[in-house]
């Protein structure tokens, strides 16, 4: 799970399993010279809780002090942003929770990503996922490691064999206090229900070792999975007549010689490489249509699935392809525009709209909304516009209106230097190892200063304007929908 020299961002929220997991790292990291790891403890208070979240905030700074190691802690508004996106609550903290972690990791270039999760978040995971009608992948529960989206950094678990038993237990010999949150008791919430009223259920009434049954369940799918999964890749691979990054045909003939278990995961494979991950909204129904499709007498039906994702069949070949869909416009493009600093520019085309604005460090909320904003060292953007510009700038009054930036669609052979990478790269070699489809790369907003591209909106900003220890004056560039508010901010 981890490797000697590991820089590992760890997730404390105050309970008991998260502040265990910091001790337990913090621990091992000091006292055994095998396992030296560098921990930046992390924590984002959802907005939620009023004080209570703010005491969670500062019981987490004092602990990352007590321990001197180095902290992030962020708050956000998880009630807007679920309403915002028509989530549920628990879904909407999840996803803010998991981006926050991202973007810390790639701030301060961490190798893993540790969280809390025990055995008994495991039994209520797999209980969660049966209910809702999830195959061998839900069953199996969580992995103990796995990739975090796109990103080269791994989350891990180190408590998940863990018992919420055992980490009580773990708390109270080191005499640590762990903070309590009351909502996990609401039950509102359903995993909650599950923890609170099922489980003890099940105990009492059916088998008092319903955990341990659980948790020995998801081990065995888990290794069922894992085998399926890996004969489905080799197959998917052997079946593959053409790949590009929007479309992908496979040998009819072949494929439907195999069995239907194989075929569902080849096809749930197939749509994964092209949209980039699998959606929820693509679902076992979606699955079952595409294998009749294939499969079936009707050679020339097609089907729209969801995220823009076409299946049909042509000659001895089935084909899976990224589109609009029928009816619908091609890629866009827009007119490129000036955006001064500050100021603004607006696109018709796209309804979208691009701010910019100065603003010093200590001021900003960190981290920014990678699909909304980025943060840019000013110094370094303003020499990239023109060499006449260093004379210019200033620190006294008007010195921002030097700047002029430009926003433009893309171009054949733009390249750019992603955050992080060693060099520059293809522009399209960015959007395809990033998985966006070929009909939303034309409305893509790109921040130019002089003939480099500082952000590619809401995906990534380029390196050669990255934040540093020596940046005081930050350049803020915000995606907006054109018919927000101008005043509207995100916390």
């Amino acid at each position: 799970m981890f490797q000697p020299g590991d820089r590992v961002v760890t997730a404390v929220s105050g309970g008991a399993d998260s502040l265990a997991m910091l001790y337990v790292l913090d621990r091992l990291s000091r006292e055994y010279a095998f396992l030296p790891l560098q921990l930046h403890v992390a924590h984002l208070d959802h907005g939620l809780r009023g004080e209570q979240g703010k005491g969670d905030a500062n019981f987490v700074r004092n602990q990352s002090r007590k321990l001197g190691l180095s902290f992030t802690i962020a708050r956000v508004d998880a009630e807007m942003y679920r309403r915002g996106k028509g989530l549920s609550l628990e879904d909407a903290a999840r996803q803010l929770r998991y981006r926050f972690l991202a973007q810390v990791a790639e701030k301060v270039q961490a190798d893993k990503i540790a969280v809390g999760h025990n055995r008994d978040d495991q039994v209520e995971t797999v209980l969660l996922n049966f209910l809702r009608g999830s195959g061998l992948g839900g069953l199996s529960g969580m992995k103990a490691r796995r990739r975090l989206g796109q990103g080269a950094c791994d989350l891990v678990r180190p408590l998940l064999g863990s018992s919420r038993r055992e980490i009580d237990c773990f708390c109270r010999q080191l005499k640590l206090n762990p903070r309590i949150d009351a909502t996990n008791q609401e039950l509102q919430f359903r995993r909650n229900r599950v923890r609170l009223e099922l489980i003890p259920y099940l105990e009492e009434k059916y088998n008092p070792r319903a955990r341990e049954a659980i948790n020995r369940l998801s081990q065995a799918l888990a290794r069922d999975n894992e085998l399926l999964e890996n004969l489905a890749a080799e197959q998917l691979e052997k079946l593959t007549l053409e790949r590009d990054e929007n479309f992908l045909s496979l040998d009819l003939p072949r494929f439907c010689q195999e069995h239907q278990a194989l075929q569902a995961r080849i096809i749930r494979l197939a749509a994964s490489i092209l949209i980039g991950a699998f959606p929820r909204d693509l679902g076992f129904q979606h699955i079952q249509e595409v294998i009749e499709l294939c499969c079936g007498k009707t050679a020339g039906a097609e089907l729209h699935l969801p995220r823009g994702l076409r299946v049909f069949r042509r000659g001895n070949r089935a084909v899976l392809a990224l589109s609009t869909g029928r009816g619908k416009p091609g890629p866009v493009s827009f007119a490129p525009a000036a955006l001064p600093v500050p100021g603004q520019c607006n696109i018709p085309e796209t309804g979208k709209r691009v701010t910019a604005k100065q603003a010093d460090l200590q001021d900003l909320n960190w981290p920014p909304d990678p699909e909304k904003e980025a943060y840019l060292d000013y110094a370094r953007v303003a020499s990239l516009v023109n060499g006449s510009l260093e004379q210019k700038k200033s620190n006294g009054p008007g010195a921002d209106h030097c700047l002029e930036l430009l926003v433009r669609p893309r171009q054949e052979g733009d390249r750019f230097y992603p955050l992080g990478a060693p060099g520059s790269k293809k522009l399209k070699d960015y959007f395809i190892d990033h998985k966006i489809p070929l009909e939303k790369r034309g409305c893509i907003p790109l921040v130019t200063a002089g003939q480099a591209i500082i952000w590619v909106a809401g995906y990534q900003v380029s390196e050669l304007c990255r934040i540093t220890g020596e940046t005081s004056n930050v350049l803020v560039l915000q995606l907006e929908d054109a018919s927000a508010e101008q005043a509207d901010t995100e916390p």
